[in-house]
């Protein structure tokens, strides 16, 4: 609803007018509302951003209500937008209304006689769309945002694929160590392989708890004769050009931080432990694993 509200206002507003707004700050980063972001960029620029994350209401759990004040002015001349600069107000940090409002009067005064200030940035609106989905991350670096501009995305050099699902796991899979050794093999590298080896079980990645580097490499999958058994239910084995490469995995759903691990080769691969192949797999497996130190945006 309160990007409805701002949508609405932003179209109420006249040529070169201002409207200001006092709203839930997710707007400035989430994914979804990537569209409500490129219509500001559209129709307005950004005059000015308070941004308080929580503790700015004293309601409820202050944590969970996460704020921002901001000022757009409707700006006809599409070149002029992207070259507009707004300040942000930085006040994440203060745990109170009042901490907040100290911080941003003595911050405000500070630009005002021309000192510098931690609390205070300055961005250009046109420097956000060199982020995929353009968040307002106004508070990463000139350096960091060039990287942005100068290196591919990870998307572009590696595809990531979804694996199978096998509609019934209960049926199709077991612990490596529940089946026979002679019906098990680690070795196969294609589809070609697996089929000649004549073996019925082979190693399966499934995702399973946070874990980086290597590891959750406990399940097997009846793939005999390229899933003749398996591919009579309705099951999805999906990316099989791809089965038994050598690769990257990770788990779909976490509560802790991204984990990649390394595929070593020989697996069929889950929808839960979705995987991509990149020609670098050592360089990629780092890269994904790297602690970026880019604050989150109440940190």
């Amino acid at each position: 609803m309160y990007a409805a509200f701002i949508q609405r206002c932003l179209e109420l507003t006249s040529e070169s007018g201002l409207m200001g707004l006092l709203t839930m700050h997710s707007f400035m980063f989430n994914s979804s509302y990537e569209k409500l972001r490129a219509l500001i960029g559209e129709n307005a620029v950004v005059e000015t951003v308070v941004h308080y994350g929580p503790g700015r209401f004293a309601v409820g759990n202050p944590g969970t209500l996460q704020t921002a004040a901001f000022v757009l002015r409707r700006e006809q001349l599409e070149m002029e937008r992207p070259t507009a600069r707004g300040v942000y107000f930085r006040l994440v940090k203060e745990p109170d209304t009042e901490s907040k409002r100290i911080a941003f009067e003595q911050a405000l005064a500070r630009r005002r006689t021309g000192q510098p200030d931690a609390r205070v940035y300055a961005y250009c609106q046109g420097d956000f769309a060199a982020i995929p989905s353009s968040p307002w991350v106004y508070w990463i670096t000139q350096g960091l945002l060039e990287l942005f501009r100068k290196n591919k995305n990870l998307g572009d050099i590696s595809r990531t694929y979804c694996g199978m699902t096998t509609s019934d796991n209960e049926r199709y899979l077991r612990f490596w160590w529940e089946v026979a050794s002679q019906e098990f093999t680690r070795s196969c590298r294609t589809i070609a392989e697996s089929v000649a080896s004549g073996k019925t079980w082979f190693p399966y990645m499934k995702g399973g708890p946070f874990r980086r580097w290597y590891g959750n490499q406990q399940f097997v999958v009846n793939w005999r004769k390229d899933g003749a058994e398996i591919l009579q239910s309705p099951s999805f084995p999906r990316a099989k050009t791809e089965y038994f490469r050598r690769g990257i995995t990770w788990t779909e759903i976490s509560t802790g931080r991204f984990g990649a691990r390394l595929s070593p080769g020989g697996f069929i691969f889950d929808v839960k432990g979705s995987s991509a192949f990149p020609k670098d797999v050592p360089t990629m497996l780092g890269l994904l694993n790297s602690e970026l130190l880019i604050s989150s945006p109440c940190s």
